[in-house]
């Protein structure tokens, strides 16, 4: 095989000379290595991959571009030739910080080192590197007017920024809705009706040939829900899209967490009044309502099986599916009587991650409420079979180019003049138990110290 002997022998040299020129330093340009090692790397394709010496060659190819990199990495900045290669979001940091720290210690914008990242950034495919172009590019102007008179810390951050991907999000409300796993009905309209039996017939013991015999039947109703309007809106300065375009997902999501939020608080503890949904604690009776008697961990307990005897009673399956909803101090200062010992045969399943109060799950949200004077809160029990969510078709979102709006203070905000952008956020829903009675608390329960100050 005399080509394959003369590739073998031209890579052998080619090696030789370029581990050369890289350890003397030389100006030789990264790129062009790169492009004689891709070269003789098509040429080997045309061979068979399970020939021995094409396996060998393979190998000495990866160990020369190995080689080639470390000692590339070794090489100063201003002599890596920067636009002829397809760079790494590592390369352009790296190579950026580098020219700019040396500029920054230089004192000096006009330096072949400045010169050669402005063009490097200026002429980057990455997104991310043209915008921090644009931002080095007004940051040295202005260095270059302070130079004269030596002010050069008067001129600014010299060195953009360096942004993370991600971003550290807002601290929310928990959403306790959604854990609860009732059931969700989507509606193809904002109004839906339904069937009710308000009465049940009834029967008697009657002797043979009775004289009379008490007629009775059941009553029938329908009752009706209206799905309740949620939105979230925002303006946006069409600047942040242009130059940061990530961030139109960041905004959208942040609007959709905020339906959500609200979401879950009106269908929680909504008072139904006018365009808000009737929450769960805004049905809840007083039949199946029982103060404890102590904030203690045995006065919870004592009076959350009066509760739940009483919903049997009334006639609830006992082996019903039940959730317990609190607020998160609630579940903590349970928790501290378990630490302590005096709660453990109460609430051993407590403490970890799938907390459990007398075998029925226990779900956390700040949207049960803590009373302002008393610092006193509620435990909810919800037979979970019983609650339908209901929702509209889907969510909307919504994005408008240069949108007009009227905001909360009742001001036009016309989107062409101001240059901004509206994103908006539209969501349906309601929540309606199967009785009233699907619902029991124990309440007065003393969180004091586990509340925020």
């Amino acid at each position: 095989m005399p080509e394959l002997t003369e590739i073998i022998e031209a890579i052998k040299s080619e090696t030789m000379t370029l581990k050369a020129d890289l350890k003397a330093n030389t100006d030789t340009q990264i790129v062009a290595i790169d492009e004689k090692i891709k070269g003789l790397e098509d040429k080997i394709k045309a061979f068979d991959k399970k020939d021995g010496q094409i396996e060998e060659l393979t190998k000495s190819l990866e160990s020369l571009k190995s080689d080639i990199n470390e000692l590339a990495k070794k090489k100063p900045a201003p002599n890596i030739v920067l636009k002829e290669r397809e760079l790494t979001q590592e390369d352009i940091t790296g190579a950026a910080i580098k020219a700019l720290v040396d500029v920054s210690h230089a004192k000096n914008v006009d330096s072949p080192s400045a010169k050669m990242t402005m063009d490097f950034m200026q002429n980057s495919d990455d997104y991310a590197m043209k915008a921090a172009f644009k931002q080095t590019e007004e940051l040295t102007e202005s260095l270059k007017a302070y130079s004269s008179v030596g002010d050069l810390s008067s001129a600014g951050i010299l060195i953009p920024e360096t942004v993370a991907s991600g971003i550290v999000e807002a601290l929310r409300d928990s959403n306790g809705i959604d854990k609860l796993g009732a059931r969700k009905i989507k509606l193809p309209h904002a109004n839906y009706t339904w069937n009710v039996q308000d009465t049940v017939t009834t029967a008697q013991y009657i002797g043979e040939n009775p004289d009379t015999s008490t007629e009775t039947r059941p009553a029938f109703n329908q009752e009706s829900i209206q799905l309740k309007k949620i939105n979230a809106i925002s303006e946006v300065s069409n600047d942040l899209l242009r130059f940061a375009p990530g961030y139109s997902r960041i905004i959208t999501q942040d609007l959709l967490k905020a339906v959500a939020t609200k979401r879950d608080e009106g269908l929680l503890t909504g008072s139904g009044a006018s365009n808000i949904p009737k929450g769960l604690t805004a049905y809840l009776p007083s039949s199946t309502t029982v103060a404890a008697l102590a904030s203690t961990a045995a006065g919870v307990m004592t009076a959350l099986t009066k509760v739940l005897s009483i919903m049997s009673t009334l006639g609830h399956d006992d082996n019903a599916k039940k959730a317990l909803i609190m607020h998160p101090a609630a579940k903590y200062f349970l928790s501290n009587e378990v630490y302590s010992g005096t709660a453990i045969k109460y609430f051993p399943d407590l403490l970890g991650p799938n907390a459990k109060m007398a075998n029925m799950p226990v779900i956390t949200t700040q949207h049960i409420p803590t009373a302002a004077s008393t610092d006193e809160t509620n435990i909810y029990v919800v037979l979970v079979d019983d609650i339908t969510v209901f929702a509209g078709p889907a969510m909307r979102i919504e994005f408008v180019r240069n949108g007009t709006y009227t905001n909360s203070a009742a001001a036009t905000r016309a989107g062409l003049t101001h240059d901004t952008s509206v994103f908006n956020v539209i969501d349906y829903n309601e929540i309606v138990p199967k009785y009233e009675t699907s619902i029991g608390a124990v309440t007065n329960i003393d969180v004091t110290g586990y509340i925020p100050a």
